[in-house]
């Protein structure tokens, strides 16, 4: 919960006088081409991007660490051969790239003054109770919820019914309105999600099939 604190009231710093590491907030412009042409969303500026967090195509964001502010360098990878885009699928492809800005995350000292700062308690001590407190409850808590969750799934696995298959795509279409929600929150939609990643809607929803029908057997169990 500490950690939490400290990444909740982190702020990031702008650094110019070294290169891009992991974990590093950046600012670049890129622009892809395969075979010498431009293609369709792989060009942008300003885009914001933490290093690290595996947004791009495999091994794009690994060959920005150790560049500067203001550098350009073309980045050489290779679109998976499961990506979205037939046009792409397999293909190489060279993005010229400029960095324009670098920030680091800053955590703040966990002190007296920083948690009188940002709770309800004037001492580190007093934090630390209290959390302690509240982790003895949720053991308490999770201790039952799991007793609970393997009834219903016991009862679930003995379920003898036929689960009928517009209900789990009802289910694949919730899960993937909650994956798009939690995207959002991000700044990404499920598009730029696909481009990014090589994945595409047919593939995470039959990825999400098993699971989609298993929240419908408990569900149906349950009732």
């Amino acid at each position: 919960d500490l950690e939490k604190m400290q990444e909740q009231n982190a702020r990031l710093i702008t650094v110019d006088d070294r290169a891009i590491a992991d974990q590093d907030n950046i600012s670049l412009d890129f622009c892809g081409s395969v075979d010498g042409e431009e293609f369709p969303g792989g060009k942008s500026e300003n885009y914001n991007l933490v290093v690290g967090s595996n947004t791009f195509i495999p091994g794009f964001e690994e060959q920005l660490i150790g560049m500067k502010i203001g550098e350009e360098k073309d980045v050489k990878v290779t679109f998976p051969e499961e990506y979205n885009s037939d046009d792409l699928k397999g293909k190489e492809a060279v993005f010229a790239v400029k960095i324009n800005e670098i920030k680091e995350k800053q955590l703040p000292a966990i002190d007296d003054e920083f948690v009188k700062d940002t709770t309800e308690f004037d001492t580190l001590d007093e934090l630390k109770n209290d959390i302690k407190a509240k982790l003895v409850d949720q053991k308490k808590k999770h201790a039952e919820d799991t007793m609970k969750n393997e009834v219903v799934e016991k009862l679930a696995e003995n379920l003898e019914v036929e689960i009928p298959e517009v209900m789990v795509k009802n289910e694949i279409e919730n899960m993937m309105k909650d994956f798009e929600y939690n995207l959002s929150y991000q700044g990404m939609d499920l598009k730029t999600y696909f481009q990014y990643t090589g994945s595409s809607k047919e593939l995470m929803e039959e990825q999400m099939k098993d699971d989609a029908e298993k929240r419908v057997r408990i569900s149906l169990a349950v009732e």
